[in-house]
C-alpha cells in the first residue's frame, strides 16, 4: 500500500484556448475537470499503474464531496478529515502556443485543532495498515497552518520507519528537509531558492550533496533532470516530445519513483521509469494521468549517465 497526503487539495479546471493573452475573451476548445492537488495527482497515476493506494488530507464543502466521489469512482481508497471550509479551485489555461497560465485559489483556513485531528487520522492509518512503507506529501500548505507542518509529518513518520517523499517549495521545503525525508524533487528555481544561490546545471551537484539527503531529483524541464540516489549522481536526458499539458508531470514522476522503489528497480531502471511517467503525463490532456502506450515507448528513449 502506498499513501499520499494532500493537505490543500483542489478541483483542477484546465481550459484549452487558442491564442490566449490577457484582456481577451475566449471560448475553450475543450476543458478538463479533475480532483487536484499534487498528492491526488500522484494517487491517480499510482492507481492507473495498478498499485494499491490510499489518499488522505483535508476536504470540505461541495468541492470536497466532488473530489471524494471521483476518488470512489476510481476505486482509490480515501480517508480525509472533513472541514467546515470549502475546498479550493485551481485553473490552468493552456494555449496553442505552448504557454500555460495557472490561477490558484488559497483555499480554506485550517485550524490547529483540525491539524490535530489529521495527525490522529494519520497515526490510525499507519497503525492499521502496516504494509504502508512509502508516503508522498506534496504541494502547498493551507492557510492557518505553520510552515513546519511537513517537518512535523516527516518526524512523525520516521517513528514508524516509513519513507517519505517531500515535493514542495519555499519555507515548506526548507523546514521539511530538516527532518530528513527520503526524497525531495525540486526544480532548478526551487533548489536555488532553497540554497539561496543562483546555480546552473553544471555547478550545483556539490551544493545539493551538502544537503545531506539520501535522494534528490532536480527537475530541469525539457532538459531532463539530475538525480542523486544515495552516493551516486545521474544526468537524465530526455527526447523532445509534443507537450500538451505539463501540469502534474512532476507528480507523475513521483508516482513512478514510488513504484520503481517498491519493485526494487536498480537506479537506471528506476530513473527511466519515473521520468517516463512524468513525460507521459505531459502528452495527455488530463492532469495527473498517463498514456500507457506512450510510457512503454518513451522509456527506451531516455538516457541516463553517471556524473
Amino acid at each position: 500500500m502506498l499513501l499520499t497526503v494532500t493537505l490543500n487539495p483542489s478541483i483542477d479546471r484546465s481550459y484549452y484556448v487558442e491564442g490566449f493573452n490577457k484582456n481577451g475573451v475566449y471560448r475553450t476548445k475543450y476543458e478538463k475537470i479533475t480532483s487536484g492537488g499534487k498528492g491526488l495527482n500522484v494517487s491517480r497515476v499510482l492507481k492507473k499503474l495498478d498499485m494499491d493506494v490510499m489518499a488522505t488530507g483535508f476536504l470540505g464543502g461541495k468541492s470536497g464531496e466532488y473530489i471524494k466521489d471521483e476518488l470512489d469512482r476510481l476505486s482509490i481508497i480515501n480517508d480525509f478529515v472533513n472541514i467546515d471550509g470549502e475546498t479550493r479551485n485551481c485553473i490552468a489555461i493552456l494555449s496553442d502556443d505552448g504557454s500555460h497560465t495557472e490561477i490558484l485559489e488559497k483555499g480554506p483556513v485550517i485550524t490547529e485543532e483540525y491539524f490535530y485531528l489529521f495527525l490522529k487520522k494519520f497515526e490510525n492509518i499507519l497503525e492499521q495498515n502496516s504494509d504502508i512503507k512509502f508516503v508522498s506529501v506534496s504541494g502547498s500548505i493551507p492557510q492557518g497552518l505553520k510552515d513546519n507542518v511537513y517537518k512535523r509529518l516527516i518526524m512523525y513518520s520516521n517513528k514508524f520507519d516509513i519513507k517519505i517523499i517531500l515535493d514542495s517549495s519555499g519555507e515548506y521545503l526548507k523546514n521539511g528537509i530538516e527532518a530528513k525525508p527520503f526524497l525531495i524533487k525540486p526544480n532548478l528555481d526551487e533548489i536555488n531558492s532553497l540554497l539561496n544561490k543562483n546555480l546552473n546545471q553544471k555547478n550545483f551537484i556539490e551544493e545539493i550533496e551538502n544537503l545531506e539527503l539520501e535522494n534528490i531529483i532536480v527537475s530541469l524541464g525539457e532538459d531532463g533532470a539530475i538525480a542523486k540516489l544515495k552516493n551516486n549522481f545521474y544526468r537524465i536526458m530526455i527526447p523532445k516530445i509534443n507537450v500538451i499539458n505539463p501540469v502534474g508531470s512532476g507528480d507523475s514522476m513521483i508516482a513512478g519513483f514510488m513504484i520503481g522503489y517498491e519493485k526494487d528497480y536498480d537506479d537506471i531502471r528506476l530513473l527511466k521509469f519515473a521520468t517516463a511517467c512524468g513525460m507521459s503525463n505531459a502528452i495527455t490532456k488530463t492532469t495527473g494521468d498517463i498514456d500507457l502506450n506512450f510510457l512503454k515507448d518513451i522509456i527506451n528513449k531516455i538516457e541516463i549517465k553517471n556524473v
